[in-house]
């Protein structure tokens, strides 16, 4: 393009936006700078989104700069809060919040994600009691991030009272699926079953986190019915699927089970996590011949899978290969933490 203007390089630079194109977004934005052009709010909006997907902070305060311009832009504020939220700068994010002379229900819900995100329940749900008092009505996302917040500080009661807020948005499936998960990791099984039986829509994610819930909960039993009615009902199971079956079969000891499930893991060949559960089921199956199979074909490896191989042969009483294979795990260069220590100091 021989002449380019304004809204040639907004243009361009909010299609990278959208379609997470963050780098070339940022690189777009300077060659818009280096030619003079001046960024409208629109441009401004997509570059902080670009930040938010690279977590790129520093670029994001050079942004902030531009932003003062426009001081009163309620979507170019927003943007500039979601930006801090998603890097972790909740400090940033607090200040600009407050400097906001118009709020509306995105402003919160962003900041209390923000918040829930990372790891601040409290401050979540302190920003949702100051929302509802100052007359705003929760939506989808408020409500999602505010069922996050009750999850990680177990706090079942309020989330019982977020749920008749839930009710108004039957099925938005990213709800059910919060509100799913908020009972699983409160123990609330009864609940969690009550939301998942009611759900009419129901993907992956929902029988994955009804399957975790059940495993984490040491129901077993139910996991493995559950498994086998997510198959039925046309499901494919995933990373996630057999991570949370196979901890099932671990807490079950139930080796054959574990075997089925075995074949479904080849698929993910070399996804760790899976890999590290499938080891762990079958030390604690005490089939150690299969666990070394499973150790030794592992392309890539952890501290947690010299662990569990560790805690494996320590379990069994079997030393020997315990601290033998503790000296291999030094020499391939990983370092000791407190649960290989302990499985070696049993001998």
């Amino acid at each position: 393009m021989v002449h380019k203007d304004v809204i040639s390089w907004s243009a361009m630079i909010g299609g990278f936006a959208r379609n997470n194109d963050g780098v070339e977004d940022l690189n777009q934005f300077k060659g818009m700078k280096r030619a003079g052009f001046t960024a409208s709010q629109a441009t401004i909006a997509s570059v902080l989104r670009a930040c938010s997907g690279l977590a790129r902070i520093e670029v994001g305060r050079q942004i902030h700069v531009h932003v003062l311009k426009f001081d009163v832009d309620l979507i170019l504020n927003n943007a500039l809060l979601d930006m801090y939220c998603k890097s972790g700068s909740l400090e940033d994010a607090k200040l600009v919040f407050e400097r906001l002379v118009y709020k509306n229900v995105i402003s919160w819900s962003t900041m209390i994600g923000g918040f829930a995100r990372n790891n601040d329940g409290h401050e979540a749900l302190s920003q949702f009691k100051s929302m509802k008092r100052l007359g705003f009505t929760a939506d989808q996302a408020t409500l999602a991030s505010v069922l996050r917040a009750c999850t990680g500080l177990a706090l079942l009661e309020v989330g019982k009272q977020v749920h008749v807020h839930v009710l108004k948005f039957d099925v938005d499936l990213i709800l059910n699926s919060a509100l799913l998960d908020m009972y699983c990791k409160s123990g609330s099984l009864e609940d969690a079953k009550l939301v998942f039986e009611r759900i009419v829509y129901k993907n992956v994610i929902s029988w994955n986190t009804m399957i975790r819930g059940f495993a984490l909960n040491s129901e077993g039993l139910e996991a493995l019915n559950q498994f086998k009615s997510m198959k039925r009902a046309g499901f494919t199971a995933d990373q996630a699927t057999l991570t949370n079956v196979l901890r099932a079969c671990t807490g079950l000891a139930v080796l054959e089970v574990g075997r089925q499930v075995h074949v479904h893991v080849l698929k993910f060949d070399v996804d760790l996590v899976l890999n590290n559960a499938l080891l762990d089921m079958y030390c604690k199956s005490n089939s150690l011949k299969d666990a070394k199979l499973v150790f030794e074909r592992m392309v890539h490896k952890n501290v947690v899978s010299w662990n569990t191989m560790i805690g494996g042969f320590a379990l069994n009483s079997d030393g020997i290969e315990a601290l033998k294979l503790f000296k291999i795990m030094k020499r391939a260069g990983f370092t000791a933490d407190q649960a290989t220590l302990a499985s070696v100091l049993r001998f």
